[in-house]
């Protein structure tokens, strides 16, 4: 009698929203600490991302919070994490960078509004897959040029300068170029915030890396009283509260920014998917079992089969 293998069993899928999967008494307390610290880090990071996109830094904030709340309420996975990127608000940022200043802020609603229909379309059309036929090579060259502009594009505001050039290499020309120029105050400020954050990251206190990264410098400026030292309320005013609800303005919508929404939303994919890939890659044979994620969330070790042996519970005899 021949016999068949049984299917291996697949844990079922986590339904997002609520449910009674998402509320556990014991690791409540890790839990609010954790939602504590990602709330204080989001807050340079928020600004970071709407300076970024080239629009008042307090849209930063804006998405940030509304995002964690709108992606926990709908994730199917605990493993998900909602966050701006720095690629996509440089490509929103480069999107918008024709508009005028007063119109910028709108306009990056508007390709934001875009995107996630576009990202819905994805998901409806199952184009996800094709993700896996972009190597690894591609977006690692992809996201190393990604930082290579962003360093370009902060180097100007770490010194305090403001160059002239139309795109950043010209104006990293630029800086070079007048480096008597550059304000002592400033450099030394963001020198020493860099410091504190690499000083941490190596510590127990890695988490608590950025934020103390930014509330020292930040706090050394005001007592100190340095004027030199750019704020954000001087790069624009900062409402108290959260803005009006409002339509978005479709006398902004044109060809070239439906097609970089389409592009913005493929860079986010890709980016999605390069961080799933990672958290998925397989361990070569010989190597010890690599950790995953058992159902109650704890660290499990298990095997990973190799192509020259048959999985486990299976006799290798060909059938």
């Amino acid at each position: 009698m021949e016999q068949h293998d049984r299917p291996a069993m697949q844990r079922p899928r986590r339904r997002p929203g609520l449910t009674k999967e998402s509320f556990r008494p014991k690791t409540l307390r890790a839990d609010a600490q954790a939602g504590l610290v990602n709330a204080v880090v989001s807050v340079p990071d928020g600004l970071a991302a709407g300076a970024l996109a080239g629009v008042n830094p307090v849209y930063g904030l804006y998405t940030s919070a509304t995002s964690a709340i709108a992606g926990g309420l709908t994730s199917s996975s605990h493993m998900m994490m909602i966050a701006t990127t720095s690629a996509a608000s440089l490509a929103a940022g480069q999107a918008v960078a024709s508009y005028p200043a007063e119109d910028r802020g709108p306009a990056v609603f508007l390709i934001s509004l875009l995107t996630g229909v576009f990202l819905a379309l994805f998901a409806v059309l199952r184009v996800g897959r094709l993700v896996r036929y972009v190597s690894h090579s591609v977006m690692t060259g992809f996201l190393f040029g990604v930082s290579a502009v962003l360093v370009l594009d902060q180097l100007a505001p770490l010194v305090g300068y403001r160059p002239d050039g139309s795109n950043e290499l010209l104006q990293f020309v630029d800086l070079v170029r007048h480096v008597g120029d550059w304000d002592l105050v400033t450099t030394v400020v963001g020198l020493v915030a860099l410091g504190i954050m690499v000083a941490l990251m190596s510590t127990r206190f890695e988490t608590m890396a950025t934020v103390v990264a930014l509330v020292v410098p930040s706090l050394a400026v005001v007592l100190l009283g340095l004027p030199s030292v750019e704020r954000v309320g001087d790069v624009a005013a900062i409402p108290s509260g959260l803005p009006a609800l409002s339509l978005p303005d479709l006398s902004l919508l044109s060809v070239d920014l439906v097609l970089a929404a389409l592009a913005l939303a493929g860079i986010v994919a890709i980016q999605g998917a390069g961080s799933r890939s990672r958290s998925r890659t397989p361990t070569t044979p010989g190597s010890p079992p690599r950790p995953t994620s058992s159902p109650r969330g704890r660290a499990t070790s298990r095997p990973v089969s190799s192509p020259a042996s048959p999985p486990a519970g299976r006799s290798g005899r060909p059938r």
